[in-house]
């Protein structure tokens, strides 16, 4: 199981959850297209070779229009 505390900001709408096979290897995002709104995730193929990416999802609004805007990447181990 992976774990996070969520950011204090306001506006967060969930989280994108990665996965690399080790320190040296690229991520592969875990959750689609919509966000995980939970701060843990639960892998039943992980293991302890795994490190996991979280990166927060914020809802942004500006005179142009609005978009999600996803965090600088927070590296995790599978506990």
């Amino acid at each position: 199981m992976v774990q996070w505390h969520p950011p204090e900001e306001q506006g967060i709408v969930g989280y994108n959850v990665y996965r690399a096979d080790g320190q040296n290897a690229p991520f592969v995002k875990l959750n689609g297209e919509v966000p995980f709104t939970t701060t843990r995730y639960y892998d039943f193929g992980g293991s302890e070779a795994h490190v996991y990416m979280i990166r927060a999802v914020k809802a942004e609004q500006t005179p142009g229009g609005s978009y999600y805007n996803a965090s600088q990447g927070v590296l995790a181990l599978d506990v």
